[in-house]
């Protein structure tokens, strides 16, 4: 990345004022950018309240970089006291939790990892190795200070759609080949579970994501959040180009009075098609919701309530699910190969280090240098 930044534009003479016997903003930005600290962006949306009120220029789309020099020690100070548990969710996990995590188990979802089985997880730009003492605050500050993720994070990503996951697969590839030779790279099935848990219980600066399913967030906005057959739950945040989380569809069970959760609008049309035969209306009366604020609620209804709910996974997902069982074979046969791609790697590593240890016998016991005749 090039960090060599032209001229201040004349726009921000305006309002970029500085101490001339201090270090001029533009190199100090230089240095931000190179260390990756001290360097706060503010980007709003177009959706953010009083959005044009609230920029220094009346333009929109103006971001707002605030420039501040990073002072370990004036945040030495604790603000709170040390977890036993996980920094993230410290009273983690509830008996709410343990049911959700059993409920969510059989909810195929699917991520990307290495050779190894590791999922692969997203760094944000590289920065300057840590010296001990910025080592030694980074763990301090996780333990007594951190409240929040601020600034560049860690993402790992689950995705409801196998095709996604897919297409993530790819842009890896793309931006990283020698490391996608070197380790090995496969989508791999998943439970929901994991996800939440992760979410749940990964530490600072590392974040794990669902991503959702992007076709069925496209049909959202444009067809079903305009139905009036529609309804939306009252929490649900949507506009015409944007909808907040995982899509799922609730329907009403007469029997239980529960209702039962849906991640795709077919697979609810499909059930509400055959209970349609007992009398049932046309259009099955589904509500709109999202995945993470759904789990959020029931957790306050307590176990007994969330163990009675059914969710339903898409068909896509397990007709996806069965198609990766019936790769394994395959996949195996791929980790023999991965195996032997490491064997050949380390060959002429070997090889080298046994020549120079033979060089250097040469070199104590031999009165003459080695040539072509008698090299070893």
């Amino acid at each position: 990345m090039n960090n060599n930044l032209p001229n201040l534009p004349d726009l921000y003479s305006h309002f970029v004022k500085y101490d001339e016997t201090k270090e001029n903003p533009k190199s100090a930005f230089e240095k931000m950018l190179n260390s990756g600290k001290g360097l706060k962006v503010n980007m709003p949306s177009m959706e953010d309240k009083d959005f044009y009120e609230s920029n220094d220029i009346q333009k929109p789309g103006v971001i707002a970089v605030t420039f501040q020099n990073p002072n370990p020690v004036a945040n030495f100070k604790p603000t709170k006291s040390p977890t036993f548990g996980y920094t993230r969710s410290p009273s983690y996990p509830l008996k709410e939790d343990k049911a959700i995590l059993n409920k969510l188990n059989q909810i195929p979802v699917f991520c990307v990892v290495t050779g190894q089985g590791e999922i692969v997880v997203s760094s944000p730009r590289s920065v300057k190795p840590l010296n001990f003492f910025t080592w030694v605050y980074e763990k301090y500050f996780n333990n007594f200070i951190w409240m929040k993720d601020d600034g560049p994070v860690n993402l790992a990503l689950y995705f409801m759609h196998k095709e996604d996951a897919e297409l993530y697969l790819h842009e890896i590839c793309v931006q990283d080949p020698k490391g996608v030779q070197r380790y090995g790279i496969e989508v791999q099935a998943s439970g929901l579970d994991n996800y939440y848990h992760l979410n749940k219980t990964a530490p600072p600066k590392t974040q794990v994501k669902l991503v959702a399913d992007l076709k069925e967030v496209d049909l959202v906005i444009k067809k079903y959040a305009k139905d009036k057959s529609f309804s939306k739950h009252p929490k649900q945040q949507y506009t015409s180009t944007s909808f907040k989380g995982t899509p799922i569809y609730l329907l009403p069970d007469a029997e239980t009075n529960l209702k039962i959760v849906f991640f795709k609008k077919e697979d609810a049309s499909a059930y509400w098609k055959e209970i349609r035969k007992w009398g049932q209306s046309k259009k099955p009366p589904l509500e709109i919701y999202n995945l993470e604020s759904y789990l959020s609620d029931i957790q306050e209804l307590g176990v007994d309530y969330i163990t009675e709910i059914p969710f339903i996974s898409s068909s896509e997902s397990i007709l996806a699910l069965k198609k990766l069982h019936t790769q394994e074979p395959a996949r195996s046969q791929t980790n023999d190969s991965f195996n032997q791609r490491i064997k050949e790697s380390l060959k002429p590593k070997i090889i080298s280090l046994q020549r120079f240890c033979k060089g250097m016998i040469w070199l104590i016991t031999s009165e003459t240098l080695p040539t072509e005749e008698n090299s070893w």
